[in-house]
């Protein structure tokens, strides 16, 4: 109820936020009418932007958006059974998640997020439930949404690993594989091989890298973003309160603490590569959230949910995103759903306008 509610009200507000879910709407709409795949924007995000097709062409913003919010709805069925699994406070580990702004922003836009993010949590359901075959399926339709996201294999790996051992590890890898190369198989035949697609690739994200001080600044400000200060230092309060019992489990090899110590610390290396967005880190965060239920009391918990919610209502921000250089301005600014309101309004007319002065 709580992601319909938020989602809702944006279906009709253009494709998001973000000129890359304009992107996708171009791509999608290109693909149904001519037969043709292309990527929106490399690395290519193939199975977004085929879903996405039969939407944008039929309905427009509105069923391109309701698509993600369906997925977003899927999301939060298999956010709620891992929680009621493994959760020390259940209740509140489930809403640390769904409340997050980052989920609520992106559970009705254009944009492969979220779709990536539910057949992660599909997969982790998955082996949870030993499965391992499914497990695979879904990381590779997760890769599929979002290429970069099939580090999460990592993690899981390492989980199968620890719960089932070698011989469902390799179905598990196997799986993957198989399922990635079937995903990414617009990709290979648009660009004619993987060489050809990871150097042209290569070549287009040598231009978006920061310099060294920016990129420190940018991922420093981003991730402490994602869910906003409060929560960041509420988060970081209780890992600190709780590292002894972290490191324990990790020498005891507790299989969801060393697979969740992975896969945020491989989404923060991933990050620190290229800070461009905050939803970035967005698979990092369940991982995250695993680790501080696991640690924390049920009061402390509270603590860091009250924190999260927080951020859809008021943003304790510290610069001025009004240019291409922002300033340091510290204030009070409004939520991180009205921002993204706001924004989506500003991308609405500006495309509009372009639209206008199109011949």
């Amino acid at each position: 109820m709580i992601v319909a509610a938020a989602g809702i009200p944006f279906l009709a507000a253009g494709y998001g936020a973000d000129p890359d879910a304009w992107l996708v709407a171009q791509a999608a709409s290109h693909l149904w009418h001519t037969g043709q795949y292309s990527a929106s924007r490399l690395p290519g995000y193939p199975l977004h932007e085929i879903v996405s097709a039969p939407l944008v062409a039929l309905g427009g913003c509105v069923a391109a958006n309701a698509g993600t919010l369906a997925a977003a709805l899927f999301l939060t069925v298999m956010w709620y059974r891992l929680s009621r699994a493994w959760g020390a406070h259940p209740a509140l580990l489930f809403l640390s998640l769904i409340c997050a702004p980052i989920i609520l922003m992106n559970a009705a836009t254009t944009m492969d997020y979220v779709w990536s993010l539910a057949f992660i949590l599909a997969a982790l359901d998955s082996a949870r439930n030993r499965h391992a075959i499914l497990a695979g399926v879904c990381i590779g339709i997760a890769g599929g949404f979002r290429p970069s996201n099939l580090t999460v294999v990592v993690p899981l790996f390492l989980y199968v690993e620890g719960t089932e051992g070698r011989r469902a590890t390799i179905k598990f890898l196997a799986v993957s594989v198989l399922t990635t190369l079937v995903a990414t198989l617009p990709i290979m035949m648009t660009y004619e091989g993987p060489v050809r697609w990871i150097s042209i690739t290569r070549d287009i994200m040598s231009d978006v890298h920061p310099a060294p001080t920016a990129r420190v600044l940018d991922f420093l400000y981003r991730t402490i973003y994602a869910l906003g200060p409060l929560a960041t230092l509420a988060i970081l309060i209780a890992l600190w309160k709780g590292n002894r019992q972290l490191r324990e489990s990790a020498r005891a090899k507790d299989p969801l603490v060393v697979a969740s110590l992975a896969a945020v610390g491989i989404f923060l290396i991933q990050f620190f590569a290229l800070p461009l967005e905050r939803a970035y880190l967005l698979p990092a965060i369940p991982f995250l959230l695993f680790l501080v239920d696991r640690v924390s009391s049920a009061r402390l918990s509270l603590v860091v949910l009250l924190c999260i919610v927080s951020m859809n209502l008021v943003n304790p921000d510290i610069t001025v995103h009004a240019s291409n250089r922002p300033a340091f301005s510290p204030a009070l600014r409004e939520g991180r759903i009205a921002e993204s309101w706001q924004e989506r309004q500003a991308m609405m007319a500006l495309q509009q306008k372009l639209h206008n002065a199109s011949p």
